[in-house]
């Protein structure tokens, strides 16, 4: 695929920023609580997944129509989300982690329903390749849903106003197993992508 070697200058800017975050967030005074090495991994991960991957491989000519099509649209969901979350995390403070649960199952659905809307030309074009990219995208908005349930639980909620918390940190016990589950996955999901690497380069 041409865009391959976008894909990987996209990976080291985002991982870049995220060692540059991770410093920032970290600070005694950083809005929204410190980050954990599995989250911030995690976080990473999921931009480059949610973001440049969908949206180059929407504009990606070498591959059928009706997978672009399905590219373009989590794309498009994924942008709009970037813009309200980053409004309601740092703009009026009033985040929830039902507000991107219910989004993940939204771009969930809507990915599912394109895929049997055209599975007579996804199956016919089906490659490992880009079945494997699909798969991936799901897995990432279950394993999303499911980080901002258990933290939700954790918090009791406390994710709004000034002092809301939204990340997990690494020296509050009660984040330990959240922490250890994600960093387990971040492993699933990382081989996954340098699977994906490996098989077009």
């Amino acid at each position: 695929m041409a865009s391959l070697a976008n894909l990987m200058i996209c990976m080291a800017v985002i991982f870049l920023f995220g060692l540059l975050f991770y410093r920032r967030q970290n600070h005694a005074s950083s809005m929204g609580g410190k980050i954990s090495k599995p989250k911030l991994i995690w976080l990473c991960l999921a931009v480059y997944i949610y973001f440049p991957l969908t949206t180059l491989l929407a504009f990606e000519q070498s591959i059928p129509g009706e997978f672009r099509f399905i590219f373009t649209s989590i794309a498009i969901l994924m942008w709009l989300r970037a813009v309200g979350e980053l409004y309601l995390l740092y703009g009026v403070k009033k985040w929830s982690p039902k507000i991107g649960i219910g989004h993940n199952l939204f771009c969930l659905g809507v990915m599912i329903v394109e895929i049997i809307y055209f599975a007579g030309i996804v199956f016919k074009h089906s490659s490992l390749n880009l079945d494997l990219v699909l798969g991936l995208i799901g897995l990432c908005l279950v394993l999303d849903s499911f980080y901002a349930y258990q933290f939700r639980k954790i918090v009791h909620g406390k994710t709004m106003g000034p002092d809301g918390l939204w990340f997990a940190d690494d020296q509050e016990e009660r984040f330990k197993g959240l922490n250890t589950i994600t960093n387990q996955w971040n492993w699933v999901v990382m081989v996954i992508l340098l699977f994906f690497f490996w098989r077009n380069f």
